[in-house]
């Protein structure tokens, strides 16, 4: 009974596991992995965050593919040498100053070594949606980007519904390096078998602001705004919500945790 017990204990395990890990995924543009997501009802928003956060609503979002990490200093680079921007358009895409670890050599761009796997950062929701056109990619919808962050369960964070600091990068947990970003990777996926959702760098979404139905609109936010979802290395539990939305002008590129992932579908 008890060689009959460990059996079945061991095989459930195993199924369990391939339940979590078994993941359709493809390569895009530069090296890029993406997860398909499947499609589904759920409840967007959160009752106890900001206003910009209520209320809690019924959304449905279709399949879609999403990367399975944020865009990397190496892929971004990969991108500009492939399309070899002038000074103006560059300007505009993404801000190459000391954080951003990024250097040229006339019309040649690599990265600093170490920081190939790091995420991008400084770049402009222009310049995030000029890396997805290259590409034939998009940026995620908010809605797909919440939906993708709680995983099948839907979870208050990526990890579950308690706040963990050891789950990422961000403000209270492995601050070094200038920026204080980590590569990719470096901590568990969460139920769709996407990584770091939250910390690491603030992720650009496509759509513009718009107050959720029944909600109050931010009077303080206009229509030109996009989103940023996802927190960063320097925020704290409150911004690590797979619910909480940050509103920005989208030519905003002068702070070194700016990031995106790429979606599709």
């Amino acid at each position: 009974m008890k060689t009959i017990a460990i059996t079945f204990l061991v095989l459930l395990t195993i199924l369990l596991s391939a339940q979590t890990s078994d993941f359709e995924t493809k390569l895009v543009g530069p090296g890029i992995k993406t997860v398909h997501i499947p499609g589904g009802t759920f409840q967007m928003g959160s009752n106890e965050g900001s206003v910009d956060e209520k209320p809690v609503h019924p959304v449905t979002v279709g399949n879609f593919w999403m990367g399975e990490t944020e865009v990397t200093i190496g892929q971004y680079v990969a991108f500009l040498n492939e399309t070899k921007p002038n000074s103006s358009k560059l300007e505009k895409w993404i801000d190459l100053d000391k954080y951003t670890h990024i250097r040229t050599d006339g019309n040649k761009y690599y990265a600093d070594s170490g920081w190939e796997e790091k995420p991008v950062v400084n770049v402009s929701w222009d310049g995030a949606k000029a890396f997805c056109d290259q590409y034939e990619l998009r940026l995620p919808t908010e809605a797909e980007w919440e939906y993708a962050a709680g995983g099948p369960n839907h979870y208050l964070f990526p990890w579950g519904n308690s706040y963990d600091k050891s789950q990422g990068c961000y403000d209270e947990n492995f601050r070094s390096g200038d920026p204080p970003t980590m590569q990719v990777r470096s901590f568990s996926p969460n139920g769709y078998g996407l990584y770091d959702m939250t910390g690491y760098v603030w992720e650009w979404c496509g759509d513009w602001y718009v107050a959720y139905p029944g909600g109050i609109r931010n009077p303080f936010r206009g229509d030109t705004c996009t989103m940023l979802r996802g927190g960063s290395c320097y925020s704290v539990a409150e911004s690590l919500r797979c619910s909480h939305r940050v509103i920005l002008m989208p030519y905003m590129r002068l702070l070194d945790y700016y990031g995106f992932r790429v979606a599709e579908g």
